[in-house]
């Protein structure tokens, strides 16, 4: 183990010069920065509100946006025109299912004759 300390000895001076070096680059830009920075208006007090503007989303200039990722513009869709009636039900099968009720009704009421 202190073959291996001895021989990777410099890594941890490395460490601790990197966080030296770290260390003084956060407390030089705090200090740029608070001098570059724009000093706060005194005009402005709290009561003051400002009106949200409605946020409109961004169009993209699609002959443009195709030429530059060489991508083919997109084909509009066919619009699909929706029937405002409802479709016809298929009245062979209303009139099998008809039929099949009707020998079950028949055969609950008596006959004319079987009095």
């Amino acid at each position: 183990m202190e073959l291996v300390i001895r021989k990777y000895f410099w890594a941890v001076n490395l460490c601790f010069v990197a966080l030296a070096a770290l260390l003084a680059a956060k407390t030089v830009n705090l200090f740029l920065e608070a001098a570059i920075a724009p000093a706060p208006s005194a005009g402005t007090t709290r009561g003051t509100t400002r009106v949200a503007r409605p946020e409109v989303p961004a169009a993209l200039d699609l002959p443009k946006l195709a030429q530059l990722t060489n991508l083919p513009l997109p084909v509009p869709e066919a619009e699909v025109e929706v029937a405002d009636e409802p479709q016809a039900v298929d009245e062979p099968a209303v009139e099998a299912e008809a039929e099949a009720e009707e020998p079950e009704t028949a055969a609950d009421e008596p006959e004319e004759g079987d009095e």
